[in-house]
């Protein structure tokens, strides 16, 4: 075994080894090393046999600066071993290397199932740590829901005691628009009456029974025309009230609907929850 190496070079040489005739030789693989500074270092080894002249050569050139240094080496012939010795040599060294890379090859393979072990436990505990977190997710979000559906489900009830409230409202305007109704008749039946009967009077106080019945017809019109005030401010508040009712269905439909998007989302987190625990 012959070895050669060689620093100080930039940019990065070549290494050859030749034999006694000029021949590349086939050598191990080339090592190269750089410094900090940036500079090559060089080396490789290469087995060699007997031969008739013994003589090699390692060369190492850099063909960008056209420069070469090589070495020439002499083996004298008591160096070589003999034939039987270097078999028993070569074949302890291969079963040596044989061990070496079965043992690597074991080593790798264990360190292997080794790390995937550990891989795997890492998996598992953060996929569990995940379906506890999405776990805890989906019960601060079923609670959130759970709380909408109740505010839900108050408000509806109170729009629609408001609903009830106002219908009784509205039933109590129609029927004192009734009322007022029914006065303004009596007041025109009453004033027709004393009309006939002014009428159909006869004698010397004709013109007492007039002024009488001036005064009486002033009251009555005057009477007549706070009723009919009342009844369109009656017929107003009716509007109003008409007008909110229907706002408030509205509302209560808006609710509802809500609502049922709300129970729906709870009943697909709960199947969520339920397929996280499976």
């Amino acid at each position: 075994m012959l070895d050669c190496s060689s620093a100080g070079w930039y940019p990065e040489p070549e290494l050859f080894w030749l034999d006694g005739e000029g021949n590349i030789m086939s050598a191990g693989p080339t090592g190269t090393t750089t410094d900090p500074d940036g500079v090559y270092s060089i080396s490789s080894r290469v087995m060699v046999e007997k031969r008739h002249n013994n003589n090699f050569t390692c060369r190492v050139q850099q063909k960008d600066i056209n420069q070469t240094r090589e070495t020439h080496i002499y083996v004298p012939d008591d160096f070589f071993m003999a034939q039987s010795n270097c078999s028993v040599s070569i074949s302890f060294n291969v079963i040596l290397v044989i061990m070496v890379v079965f043992g690597v090859v074991l080593f790798i393979w264990m360190s292997r199932n080794k790390m995937k072990k550990l891989k795997d436990k890492g998996n598992e505990e953060q996929q569990k740590l995940m379906t506890e977190v999405k776990s805890s997710n989906l019960e601060e979000v079923l609670k959130n829901r759970n709380e909408d559906h109740r505010s839900t489900d108050q408000q509806i009830k109170a729009l629609i005691k408001m609903s009830e409230e106002l219908k009784e409202q509205k039933k109590q305007l129609t029927d004192q628009t009734e009322e007022a109704e029914t006065m303004l008749e009596e007041n025109e039946s009453k004033l027709k009456a004393v009309d006939d009967e002014v009428t159909n009077y006869v004698g010397s106080t004709v013109e007492k029974k007039a002024h009488v019945y001036l005064k009486l017809k002033k009251i009555i019109a005057e009477s007549n025309e706070k009723l009919t005030e009342k009844k369109k401010a009656h017929q107003q508040v009716e509007l109003i009230t008409d007008n909110l009712m229907n706002r408030t269905c509205d509302e209560i439909s808006k609710l509802e609907k809500r609502k049922q998007e709300i129970e729906n989302h709870v009943v697909e987190i709960k199947k969520q929850l339920n397929k996280n625990e499976t």
